[in-house]
């Protein structure tokens, strides 16, 4: 009889390669069919709970969580192509949200590579060479790589920010800072000035460059408490979709080309009646349909948030990301449909990997140098580089500095080449090309 861990392990390997055939092109059943209609010899190991191996190859240092006992990851043997490492065992467990196990230590190592990328992109590059198979790039237009350009709507008005900000000056013993923060304070109330409604800024400024964005919207109600300062924020995002203002900025953004999506609650990843009612909710007061979702602070229950996004109706999330570093959580910059671990089954959610977010990157010490780095990383895989830029960021008195290197890093990636689509725009095209 088949033990479990074994039964478990096959599975990961058929989504593996059904993940990896998708990538490509490839027709295959099986694994048996696979190895067999390309003549591919496979290998079998455990893949374990921690990095075991960091292997040098052409794309640099790579990890793995299996012994390898060959540095030649694929090779060519007398007309055969042999697998020194368990490719899809490893694609399929990590896809399953294995990297979850992982210390904190071992991710910041392996954060800033897409190595479940490379990993396929190696076995491919041999049997492209085999067998002469013509490619094409993944994207519209014979584009080299895509970017995605999201804004979360936390809030759409300042207000404990002026305390907060004042407050982190006097902690630094900044009066002049301080001060500043005073005069913006009064300034902003005489003038009726809102620094954090940046809409039409943002709109202009995206139009200038020729492209279109996502916009998620945030209708937040978690319990705020006074004397727990990490609460107060639920307190500056209390806003509705049905107020006029917001309303009416929702429905001018998808008139003019741009994309509306749901930004869920705080609360909401954990809870699909909630989830269910916010998706309602916007679109009676959108007045049509939302297809993507963000939740908010990067909140997931992994695999339930996404069971539940799919369950109401939603096509793809966007959250798989972190928020203090940026780069590659699951080793990837491709769409994928996830797997439930507990059943081992494919969920209908397609997840679009966030890989850069704008208070992240300020977190480092040149945060165009780290862009530039893991762009000229997804380019070579010709993948998605997912930007996460708050719409609130695009005010250079209380951001200086974000709104230019948003408008260098679109510059930078048009000279390259790049397809820059909203996020439901990528979703359709990856849908599209694993269905044809």
């Amino acid at each position: 009889m088949v033990e479990e861990p074994d039964k478990i392990a096959n599975v990961c390997r058929a989504y593996g390669l059904r993940h990896f055939a998708s990538r490509y092109g490839i027709g295959a059943a099986d694994i048996r069919e696979f190895s067999r209609k390309h003549q591919v010899d496979l290998t079998e190991s455990e893949i374990r709970d921690e990095v075991v191996d960091w292997v040098d190859t052409g794309h640099g240092k790579l990890p793995f969580f299996e012994e390898i006992r060959d540095d030649v990851l694929v090779e060519r043997k007398d007309d055969r192509i042999k697998v020194n490492f368990d490719v899809f065992h490893a694609v399929g467990k990590i896809l399953g949200g294995h990297l979850e196990k992982l210390s904190v230590e071992d991710r910041v190592k392996i954060v800033k590579t897409p190595f479940l990328d490379i990993y396929e992109q190696v076995l491919f590059d041999v049997i492209k060479e085999q067998f002469k198979l013509e490619t094409k790039p993944y994207w519209p237009e014979n584009k080299n790589f895509s970017v995605c350009l999201t804004h979360d709507v936390d809030e759409v008005r300042k207000t404990y920010q002026y305390f907060t900000q004042f407050a982190a000056h006097i902690k630094k013993r900044n009066a002049a800072g301080a001060l500043i923060k005073i005069k913006h304070f009064f300034s902003d109330k005489i003038s009726r000035y809102n620094p954090y409604w940046t809409f039409e800024e943002l709109m202009r400024l995206e139009d200038s460059l020729g492209v279109r964005s996502t916009f998620y919207f945030l209708q937040e109600d978690s319990k705020v408490e006074l004397f727990n300062n990490k609460t107060w924020r639920h307190h500056g995002r209390r806003y509705s979709f049905r107020d006029y203002d917001v309303v009416k900025i929702m429905q001018t953004l998808a008139k003019e080309g741009w994309e509306v999506g749901l930004h869920g609650s705080f609360n909401s990843f954990d809870n699909k009646e909630k989830l269910t009612q916010e998706l309602n909710d916007l679109e009676e007061s959108f007045e049509d349909k939302v297809y993507g979702i963000r939740q908010h602070n990067l909140n997931l229950k992994i695999p339930e948030t996404w069971q539940y996004q799919g369950e109401t109706g939603l096509e793809y999330d966007s959250t798989l990301g972190f928020n203090r570093y940026i780069g590659f959580r699951y080793g990837t910059s491709f769409p994928f449909n996830p797997i439930n671990p507990s059943t081992m089954k494919q969920l209908s959610i397609l997840e679009i990997p966030m890989i850069i977010e704008d208070i992240a990157v300020f977190r480092y010490e040149n945060p165009w140098i780290e862009c530039r780095n893991i762009i000229n990383k997804v380019e070579k895989q010709g993948g998605v580089v997912t930007l996460l830029w708050h719409h609130s960021v695009f005010n250079e008195r209380e951001f200086p500095g974000y709104l230019g290197l948003y408008e260098k890093i679109i510059n930078y990636c048009k000279e390259r080449n790049a397809w820059i689509a909203t996020a439901n725009e990528i979703n359709r095209v990856w849908r599209s090309r694993k269905n044809a």
